[in-house]
């Protein structure tokens, strides 16, 4: 499945693609949210999202309430990835859209489990690759050192 991750910050950026790449999903990512929307607006855009809340010219709450104005959109499913905590931040990522909040720094078992969540949300099927993993042999994250390569 294809996934869209949107994060102004490079190296976070980059540390999720390595990672999801690694676990099977084809990646495309965005620096900012103007070049996001202009992705999922696409006839074939991803259906997956994990939006950084904050960055430039459309941050993640207004992503996800452009997005969600759409009615002829395919149905997406928007993880919103933020430092921000609290009980307040969570509600309003939420109210804006959001299917599911994700507090970094983001631990890979939270990630894979979420992950799982979202695909038996929007694709059953798709489930039977990830089956044959469990959370005690998840596949490694690329280090750092390695992404920035």
């Amino acid at each position: 499945m294809q996934v869209l991750i949107a994060d102004d910050n490079q190296f976070d950026r980059q540390l999720l693609e390595a990672t999801l790449s690694a676990w099977g999903f084809s990646v495309l990512s965005a620096c900012d949210g103007e070049a996001a929307w202009c992705l999922l607006r696409s006839m074939r855009g991803p259906r997956l999202v994990l939006l950084d809340w904050a960055m430039p010219v459309l941050d993640g709450l207004q992503l996800c309430w452009k997005l969600r104005g759409v009615p002829d959109l395919p149905p997406t499913y928007i993880m919103m990835l933020t430092a921000r905590g609290g009980k307040e931040n969570i509600v309003r990522a939420l109210q804006s859209g959001a299917d599911d909040f994700i507090q970094k720094p983001i631990e890979r078992e939270q990630l894979y489990t979420r992950l799982v969540v979202a695909l038996s949300k929007l694709e059953p099927a798709l489930l039977d690759g990830l089956a044959a993993l469990d959370s005690d042999h998840l596949p490694l994250v690329v280090p750092a050192a390695e992404v920035l390569r």
